[in-house]
């Protein structure tokens, strides 16, 4: 408090010691016709004004700090990275939290007065504000990296204060307590609102402990996941094993609170290549991260030491009984048998009367899939059943088998599927009256390089007086492999599906095993480089290159397809579609650009965590339509799910650091008292104690009252 006298303090002060004498003389004289009350009274009366008038020349005053409104302002950070999907005890997530918060400050109640703020929502970058409600942003949360460039962008604008509003965790960017001691050197204190409470989460989460493996195709093979339990009781849940979308295992977990067990796994890939298996988990509800019930495990199947082949054939012959002797003499090759010599009996060979002992064809698909190839004389199809011919169809298109067939052509097969399968539009019976020598076509079946013995001399040849079936057109797609001296086509070939078909124009084949053991080589040598070639699986004509792959959530990512055409080329001029079905189950629909060299691709960003399953749609220019399955994961379990507990202490300390003040969501209260910077702009005003209305009517008061009592008493 300062004064400013009207005139020199002397004077002041000195007439109203004159004032004050004068009214004690005053008194003294009275005191002999008054009782000492009204002498009291009236004195006191007399002596008040001359100290408050004396006190109204004093001019004492205080100056009186008012903000410039429009010279600083406050700037309010808001977390809105993965994190804060995190929930609280009472179900809300911490986002819900900031959202309320940012609804406070936009309806001008979240500071005591008209201050300037601007609002941001940041993760690993910040944005402004706009209406509607915010979302959670992609990439890591870096406090440290906001608040930086926050006062390096507003070093020319004063920042009166910040506001930060977050749960206390920074993965990314300089380590924020630091950057909160520049912000004390430029006397920007940081208000800090915690947005969290220190909770346990409880989780089940499946780990593959060995992402990539190798097998053998048709043996089963061992491994195991790490499944681990932070529930404070006993779990008790299923676990399935998936091939696509095929269930092929299914067992039933147990695993005590707060730990983790290896559970093993057993598999019999029927495929080889590149296999990939889900393997998920049914938990409960209160499981807190859904996306980490799902594990991909990727298997190298190799090609088998062994090919197991089925011969299914309409009578015994020649052929059948050449081919046995050059199987059993080939370690690598097995031959089982089934063939149907009369109306209701049938030779099964000896190696597969344990695991087969009916009088018929098998019905099942689950014994076709146990052969790696199949040898089909055509003439079987008409005793065949639309089950058994669909199972020898699935036997090749889906798991990918190779097919050999040979014999006649019936002219209306049952199955129009199964005659798709045949690599030819037309074939007639003929006759050979001369013989003819044969010629290969240099294929992947039958390189030049290793086959040179197959094209010396002399040729394999067509015995006279035998009949072949002359192949006259084959389909596209298809190739000859083998032709006679009149260009007929003797060996056929085509992928189909996962699968690989031959088709073998004659049935004396035999004969070239016949004369010497360079005869009995080469027929050695034919045969091994067709099954060989026919148990090797081909690959699909679509090929998802996100299958099985676990994307970061919210992040925009490239999701690219490579489909071949009907020649098994790359395939530029295809309509692709794709339908991906989130967690919820919505579905949403993309129609991919063509990138060339059979590379189809659209960009997509999933929005929630787990397991995403896609179908893939390709239109070829002929009229073909194909589908395919595949799934991937979108994932939160970065740092900033896996490092997501409430941070309160490191807040406290920013908030101590720089001058600001600490307050948990809990405790808000609107408006918000917070800490400004000593360093903003202010105007003094002079405030003074006694000019004002309330001193003069206090004085008035004063005077009116000393007139009254002196009438009232009977003074003048």
């Amino acid at each position: 408090m300062d004064i400013t006298p009207i005139i020199k303090l002397e004077y002041i002060l000195f007439f109203a010691i004159i004032l004050i004498s004068i009214v004690l003389y005053s008194a003294y004289i009275q005191r002999k016709i008054l009782n000492k009350k009204d002498t009291i009274i009236i004195t006191g009366l007399r002596i008040l004004p001359i100290i408050l008038f004396s006190a109204i020349l004093i001019r004492p005053f205080y100056f009186l700090k008012k903000v410039q409104e429009n010279a600083f302002k406050n700037i309010l950070l808001a977390d809105c990275s993965e994190s804060m999907n995190n929930k609280n005890k009472d179900g809300s997530t911490r986002l819900e939290i900031i959202q309320d918060i940012i609804n406070k400050a936009k309806n001008k109640g979240l500071l005591s007065s008209k201050l300037q703020l601007e609002s941001y929502s940041f993760s690993n970058e910040k944005i402004p504000i706009q209406q509607g409600p915010i979302h959670i942003l992609p990439g890591k949360s870096a406090i440290g990296k906001i608040l930086e460039e926050t006062i390096v962008a507003d070093q020319y604008s004063p920042i009166a204060s910040i506001i930060l509003a977050t749960d206390g965790n920074s993965n990314i960017g300089p380590n924020f307590i630091q950057v909160a001691k520049q912000c004390k050197e430029k006397a920007i204190p940081i208000n800090c609102i915690g947005i969290g409470e220190n909770i346990v989460s409880e989780d089940i989460a499946i780990y593959a402990t060995d992402k990539t493996l190798s097998a053998i195709k048709n043996k089963t093979f061992d491994f195991s996941v790490k499944i681990s339990n932070s529930f404070h009781k006993e779990q008790k849940f299923s676990m399935s094993v998936l091939d696509n979308e095929k269930l092929i295992l299914k067992k039933n977990i147990a695993i005590n609170a707060n730990t983790s067990k290896n559970i093993p796994i057993n598999l019999t890939p029927t495929k080889d290549g590149l296999q990939s298996y889900r393997i998920k988990l049914d938990t409960p509800e209160e499981d807190c991260i859904p996306e980490n019930d799902i594990a991909y495990v990727q298997v190298n199947v190799k090609k088998p030491d062994t090919f197991n082949i089925l011969y299914l054939g309409a009578s015994l012959n020649w052929n059948y009984k050449f081919l046995k002797l050059y199987t059993h003499k080939k370690k690598p090759l097995k031959l089982s048998s089934i063939i149907k010599m009369s109306k209701d009996n049938f030779y099964i060979s000896e190696n597969l009367r344990k695991l087969y002992d009916k009088n018929a064809f098998p019905q099942k698909i689950d014994f076709y899939n146990k052969f790696d190839i199949i040898i089909l004389d055509l003439r079987v199809e008409e005793h065949l059943t639309k089950e058994q011919i669909s199972n020898i169809y699935s036997f090749t298109e889906n798991r990918g088998g190779g097919l050999l067939c040979f014999g006649p052509v019936q002219e209306k097969l049952k199955d129009k599927n199964f005659k798709s399968l045949l690599p030819f539009k037309n074939i007639i019976s003929e006759n050979n009256f001369v013989k003819k020598h044969l010629e290969f076509t240099p294929s992947k079946v039958y390189p030049i390089k290793s086959t040179e013995s197959l094209r010396s001399q002399p040729l394999l040849y067509l015995p006279e007086n035998k009949a072949f079936f002359n192949i006259t057109e084959l389909k596209l797609g298809s190739k000859n492999i083998l032709s006679d001296s009149s260009n007929n086509s003797i060996l056929a070939i085509q992928q189909y599906g996962a699968g690989r078909i031959a088709y073998f124009a004659s049935e004396s084949s035999w004969q070239w095993h016949l004369g010497s053991d360079f005869n009995l080589q080469r027929y050695e040598l034919f045969w091994n480089k067709l099954f060989v070639w026919l148990a090797s699986n081909s690959k699909e004509r679509i090929k998802s290159l996100f299958q099985s792959t676990k994307f970061a959530k919210g992040e925009n990512s490239d999701f690219k397809i490579k489909v071949y055409d009907k020649y098994y080329k790359s395939a530029n001029y295809a309509n692709v579609e794709l339908e991906i079905t989130n967690p919820n189950n919505k579905v949403q629909k993309f129609v991919l650009s063509n990138e060339n060299n059979g590379i189809f691709s659209t960009n997509f960003t999933p929005r929630l965590s787990g397991e995403y399953k896609s179908r893939i749609k390709v239109k070829f220019n002929d009229g073909t339509r194909l589908e395919k399955s595949a799934f991937f994961i979108s994932s939160s379990q970065s740092e900033e799910v896996v490092n997501s507990d409430f941070k309160e202490n490191i807040l406290q300390d920013v908030a101590r650091i720089t001058g600001g003040v600490y307050i948990n969501y809990q405790n808000l209260k609107y408006p918000l008292k917070l800490n400004l910077s000593k360093k903003i702009p202010f105007e003094l005003n002079k405030i003074f104690f006694l000019e004002n209305w309330f001193t003069l009517i206090f004085l008035l008061a004063i005077l009116g009252f000393e007139w009254f009592h002196r009438r009232k008493i009977g003074l003048s």
